[in-house]
């Protein structure tokens, strides 16, 4: 190997020099090498401190702002949790101090969302918080603020929230300090500083969290190991929350940098140790109906004889679970529409409840609710807690309304099983049939099973008369019925039969059938009243003029003469139109009804699905504040609201009708746009679309199943977004921090809505809206560009005007009542308007004052009873009740609590009707011979107290007579029964009495007398002056036949002639009970029956001859005969005994056998014993020697001179021609016209030729004879 050796070359100057500034060069730069890691090294001998706190304000809870202190929490790390929360008294001197210790940089995160710009945080002022830190600071500050996370609140009273607006002016003229100060916002002047349940926060602190941790180290221009500017961090934070919002929310979120001062060197953050990132999203839980994996347990462990139990639910499945079994009672609950009568704490209910599950939504993916479920869902159980024990309350004050609801004394019978059969039972009772109106109509009770038969069949007992229905009877009993005002006119008629004694009075087909007409009528009536109590003013009108007409009718169906025949038919025919009369009332009253129902149930979904509307897809919504249908809902809401708080049409006529319609059509429309909502709101929500899922959980009304896989879904969705970890390119040109459209579409629905919500409320029309805040908010919106600031002072000022507005209502609200008391129909307006904005409190507001909210409408309800009580007094006292001392208790009682004016009392001028009876003071009745008496009867008028009485018509009467006796009116057709007429009374009473002719009818009667009742029936009553009680004595007969014995002056008559027959003595009276005939003649007789009563009678009889010594008798009547006897007359029947029936020498009695037709009675026999007298009887001879002119000489003659007997028992004369003498064989006769009457006589003679003294004679006299005999004078 060879070497070579040579001389080093000499360096040339320019090269020397070259190499002089090179080194030179070199030297510099590991002088400034040494300097940058020496600078290096003492930054991260520094380090980078961090620190958080949360905050809330303005009167939030953390249910307005969830994250808050999960985001302070998240930026300290697991470490310094407890550290997070901060003070509001001392916040600024806290932030102060924190800044104020000499050392390496420091980043203060702040969450406290604000309410606005000029709001506080803590104690200060932001503006001024950030001047105090600047002057403060002794080591570089980054103010990480997350003040935005509230966006517009109809609740809060929040619209357009804009914490930062302005911030960057203020910022620019803070004096700066010896370090710089960065204040990095979460978000720009016109934007929302978004949260995420997925996240588990705010938006901005995850992704600052990130950056922090090292996720931003390549976001520099040149980066820096381990570190990054502030510069830098702010592109980190800025593109990656921008990228989310647009992403999720499809938002503008776009984080400002400020600074205050400018640095001295570059600010280098140094990446802290990362903090746990949070649990990923749990599986959502399974469906119930989901199979459950099988568990196996160890062999060793198994139980063959009891299975595991399943194993228990994570606590937020749990809690979950728990949230989902409430909203189930809450649909339950819902079922009931508790908001008729608690509308105030039913949707406070609703906001607690969904503020729990608001709450468990932010609390499912928190750190701490992971760490310890018992602390970190705490403020989930209180929540739920609280809800379950504000539907209990609900609960119990739904349960109190309705119980006083039902405690209302009166009920439509039509509206409830009990009265329908009450009434079915009394009708059926009275007439015989039911109602025909179906919907009055209930089938009749089931009839209980007869006890099984005992060995021993006791006997039958006899048949009781029926007994009244219990309602009915109960009814009849009390002044008025005591629920069902039906019964009243079916307890009348019961009265009224057992008063006048006609028990099937009402069972006559007219009527019958006029008395159920009524009754159905009437019913219309109380279900207008009936349908609801807040309505009165629509239906008094109405029923009160048909309570006019009902009460001429009902009065009409108690006169007998005018419920039967034609009358009793046109009686019928004005029932039916009486119900026609109430028709309009029941139709009103059921369109109010309908209307209030509608109304409720429109004002109790109504806010919470127009918010949805409002909120729903919102961030695609630019041109106007309302989708279509929340529009559409909200007008149709305010007419039907106006339709029903308008005062009452006047009368029953075309407007009324109209204003009825009107209602009618209002509550078809806002009902259907109300549930056009609801089930927009159902069919539009997607488990996978946040919007959607977040506007339908903020609302009550999503059923309790399809709320639970909502929910599942809603704390299952993945919101994440890729770390880009490398500087992307910034974003376009142009504005640092865009308004962002949704934020302002928010704001202005929001507003809007609450605007006319609370226009609705109030019952106002829409006012000018030149000087509307909201119009002129609506306007900067619009305008390109936005006048932000014209449009924020608008929305501060009208949520400034709509909490002092809620402020003033709630007073107004607590002042309804108070003051000197009014009538009350003079509160109805101001307590109808405090129930109308009751309805529409918002959940704030519930929740604030739900007790006075409910109180309001309970004060409507309880006027509503009082005025309605009022006039049911007003109607009952129009149809005579004497008191109703319940319903004027309860009025009065009412009254005071609502410091209202008493009501008159309606019964106090009542006065008794009483009735008078002429003959004055008498009660005893005599019937006259006649058998008849009369009596007068009228109203007693009591002069002073005329005004007592209601006008109409009371039935003056006498109580339906026995069957011996008939009562007639005097004036002619007045034959009806109970016999009576209606008489006016009143104001004008008819003070004329009228007769009544009282006719017995038994003439046979023994009864000493027949009672009577003479009655005054007004509307159901007798008073006790109203009843007068009589007895009538019937006249009595002992022989209501006589039957007398006469010779047959006719027969006297042709045989004797008329002036002779005057002369003959009827021999029966001579002799009574005997008859005589002279030897072979008869005796002609006349029986003469005699009917001694006032009623026709007819008599049977049956004559025989008998011989007293027991010879078979002798009939004169083949058959039985009758005879008609007319009252108070007499008849004969002519008859003669023949000498052939009687034999000379013996007695044969003419026996009459005779009874009255239709009487079983017997009557003892009439008898006469006939018998014939001899000529030896009743003429006396005397035969003598005696001078007789002869010729006008005398002459000795023989003589015999007969002289009938005075006491001869016959008493016809002897006819001359019937008269024949014979002596000494020479025979005479008297002349045929001369008669020989009793006492009277006459003498044949014989001139004597010689001294002889004895001489022969003989006579016949009729057919007997003197047989020839010798006399010696």
């Amino acid at each position: 190997m060879a070497t070579a050796t040579g001389v080093r070359p000499r360096l040339s100057r320019p090269r020397r020099a070259a190499t002089i500034v090179e080194a030179a060069a070199f030297a510099t730069a590991a002088i400034l090498l040494a300097w940058l890691a020496f600078w290096l090294i003492r930054q991260q001998a520094q380090g980078l401190v961090v620190d958080a706190r949360h905050l809330l304000g303005d009167g939030l809870g953390r249910v307005d702002a969830p994250f808050t202190a999960a985001d302070a929490r998240s930026i300290l790390g697991p470490d310094r949790r407890a550290d997070a929360a901060a003070r509001t008294a001392g916040f600024v001197d806290d932030v102060k101090a924190a800044v104020a210790a000499p050392g390496g940089p420091v980043v203060y995160y702040i969450s406290a969302p604000l309410l606005g710009h000029d709001r506080p945080i803590g104690d200060a002022k932001l503006a001024d918080l950030i001047a105090q830190v600047a002057a403060a600071a002794r080591r570089d500050v980054v103010l990480a603020l997350d003040l935005a996370q509230v966006d517009s609140d109809r609740d809060l009273g929040v619209y357009a929230a804009s914490p930062y607006h302005g911030l960057a002016e203020a910022v620019a003229k803070i004096e700066p300090g010896s370090h710089v100060v960065y204040v990095l916002t979460s978000a720009g002047p016109a934007q929302k500083s978004w949260a995420s349940d997925a996240l588990g926060g705010s938006v901005f602190a995850h992704f600052l969290r990130a950056g922090l941790a090292g996720d931003s180290a390549a976001w520099d221009e040149v980066p820096t190991p381990g570190r990054v500017s502030v510069e830098g961090l702010h592109q980190f934070v800025r593109h990656h929350v921008a990228g989310w919002a647009r992403k999720h929310r499809g938002a503008n979120q776009t984080p400002m940098l400020l600074r205050v001062g400018e640095p001295r060197r570059p600010v280098a953050l140094a990446f802290a140790r990362p903090s746990p990132a949070p649990a990923p999203p749990a599986e959502p839980p399974a469906p119930k109906d989901a199979p459950k994996p099988e568990e196996k347990p160890a062999a060793k462990d198994a139980d063959p004889a009891k299975p595991a139990p399943p194993p228990a639910d994570p606590p937020r499945e749990a809690l979950l679970r728990r949230v989902v079994e409430e909203w189930k009672a809450h649909d339950a609950l819902a079922a009931s529409s508790p908001w008729r009568s608690s509308p105030a704490r039913f949707r406070a209910y609703q906001g607690l409840l969904l503020r729990a599950e608001r709450l468990l939504r932010s609390s499912w993916n928190d750190p701490a609710a992971l760490d310890d479920p018992r602390k970190g869902l705490a403020d989930v159980e209180h929540e739920l807690a609280s809800a379950v024990a504000a539907r209990e309350a609900v609960q119990a004050a739904v349960k109190a309304a309705e119980a006083h609801a039902e405690s209302f004394p009166f009920k439509p019978a039509r509206a409830e099983e009990a009265g329908r059969r009450d009434v079915t039972e009394a009708l059926t009772f009275l007439t015989g049939a039911g109602p025909e109106d179906h919907e009055l109509y209930a089938a009749p009770a089931p009839i209980p099973a007869a006890p099984a038969a005992a060995d021993a069949k006791p006997a039958a007992p006899a048949p009781k008369a029926p007994e009244p229905p219990r309602a009915l009877a109960e009814a009849s009993t009390v002044d008025h019925p005591e629920r069902f005002l039906e019964l009243q006119l079916p307890a009348w008629a019961l009265g009224y039969a057992e008063a006048f004694k006609v028990p099937d009075h009402f069972r006559a087909e007219r009527r019958g059938a006029a008395l159920r007409r009524l009754v159905e009528s009437r019913a219309v009536a109380e279900d207008a009243l009936g349908a609801d109590l807040r309505g009165l003013d629509w239906v008094q009108p109405g029923v009160e003029k048909g309570d006019e007409a009902r009460r001429r009718l009902q009065d009409d169906l108690f006169d007998p003469s005018l419920s039967s025949g034609e009358a009793g038919k046109a009686l019928v025919e004005g029932a039916s139109t009486l119900r026609r009369q109430y028709e309009p009332a029941r139709r009103f009253g059921r369109a109010f009804h309908d209307g209030r129902v509608a109304w409720e149930r429109v004002a109790a979904r109504l806010p919470d699905l127009a918010e949805w509307a409002v909120r729903s897809r919102v961030a695609t919504r630019r041109d106007g504040p309302f989708p279509g249908a929340a529009a559409d809902a909200l007008d149709a809401a305010a007419t039907l609201a106006d339709e029903l708080h308008r005062p009452a049409a006047e009368g029953v006529g075309d407007e009324a009708h109209r204003r009825a319609d009107a209602i009618g059509l209002a509550s078809q429309k806002a009902s259907a746009a109300v549930d056009a909502l609801e089930r927009s709101m159902l069919d539009s929500t997607r488990s996978d679309d946040w919007d959607a899922l977040d506007a339908a959980l903020r609302t009550p009304w999503i059923p309790a199943e399809s709320r639970r896989r909502l929910l599942e879904a809603a704390v299952g969705i993945s919101e994440s977004l890729p770390i880009e970890k490398r500087r992307v390119a910034p974003d376009s040109a142009g504005d640092d921090a865009p308004d962002d459209p949704r934020f302002w579409a928010l704001a202005v629905g929001l507003a809007e809505l609450d605007r006319r919500l609370a226009l609705i409320a109030a019952g106002s029309p829409a006012p000018d809206r030149s000087a509307d805040p909201i119009a002129a908010a609506i306007e900067a919106v619009r305008a390109r560009p936005i006048e932000v600031d014209a449009a924020l002072r608008s929305f501060g000022e009208y949520g400034e005007s709509a909490r002092k507005r809620r402020e003033d209502d709630r007073a107004a609200r607590a002042r309804v009542g108070q003051g000197e008391p009014r009538k009350p129909k003079d509160l109805q307006a101001d307590f109808q308007k405090a129930d109308r904005a009751a309805r529409l409190m918002g959940r704030a507001e519930a929740l604030a004052d739900r007790a006075g909210g409910d109180a309001r409408v309970a004060a409507w309800d309880r006027l509503a009873r009082l005025r309605a009580l009022d006039f049911h007094a007003a109607r009952l006292r129009e149809d005579y009740v004497r008191s109703a001392p319940r319903l004027l208790q309860e009025v009065a009682a009412l009254a005071k609590d609502l410091n209202a004016v008493p009501p008159a009392d309606r019964f106090a001028a009542w006065a008794p009707l009483g009735i008078r009876v002429e003959p004055s003071g008498e009660t005893t009745v005599r019937i006259g011979e006649d058998g008849r008496a009369e009596i007068k009867l009228g109203l007693e008028i009591q002069e002073e107290r005329e005004a007592g009485i209601p006008g109409g018509r009371a039935f003056v009467g006498l109580s339906a007579p026995p069957p011996e006796l008939e009562v007639r009116g005097a004036k002619p057709g007045a034959t009806a029964s109970p016999p009576g007429m209606l008489k006016e009374v009143g104001r004008a009473p008819d003070a004329a009495h009228d007769a009544y002719v009282i006719r017995q009818l038994d003439a046979a009667t023994k009864a000493e007398g027949y009672p009577l009742v003479a009655t005054a029936f007004y509307r159901g009553r007798i008073d006790p002056r109203g009843a007068v009680p009589l007895a009538v004595v019937p006249r009595s007969f002992a022989e209501p036949v006589t039957i007398q014995i006469a010779h047959d002056a006719e027969y006297m008559k042709r045989r004797y002639g008329a002036e002779e027959a005057k002369l003959i003595m009827d021999q029966f009276r001579l002799h009574p009970g005997f008859g005589y005939m002279h030897r072979d003649k008869s005796a002609p007789y006349r029986l003469t029956f005699r009917n001694e009563t006032f009623q026709d009678l007819k008599v049977h009889y049956k004559r025989t001859l008998v011989d007293p010594a027991g010879k078979p008798p002798v009939a004169i009547d083949e058959v039985p005969a009758e005879l008609a006897l007319a009252a108070g007359k007499s008849a004969e029947v002519l008859g003669e005994v023949k000498a052939l029936q009687v034999p000379f020498g013996e007695v044969r009695a003419l026996r009459l056998e005779w009874g009255i037709v239709g009487r079983p009675e017997p009557r003892p026999p009439f008898q006469v014993q006939f018998a014939q007298v001899g000529v030896e009887e009743y003429m006396v001879p005397t035969p003598g020697i005696k001078n007789v002119l002869v010729n006008g000489l005398p002459q000795d003659s023989y003589v015999v001179h007969f002289r009938r007997r005075a006491d001869d028992k016959v008493r016809e004369p002897i006819l001359g021609e019937e008269v024949r003498g014979t002596i000494n064989g020479r025979e005479e006769g008297l002349k045929p016209s001369e008669v020989i009457r009793p006492g009277e006589g006459f003498q044949f003679f014989n001139g004597r030729t010689s001294a002889e003294r004895k001489f022969t004679w003989s006579a016949r006299i009729e057919n007997d004879e003197f047989k020839p005999r010798e006399s010696n004078p």
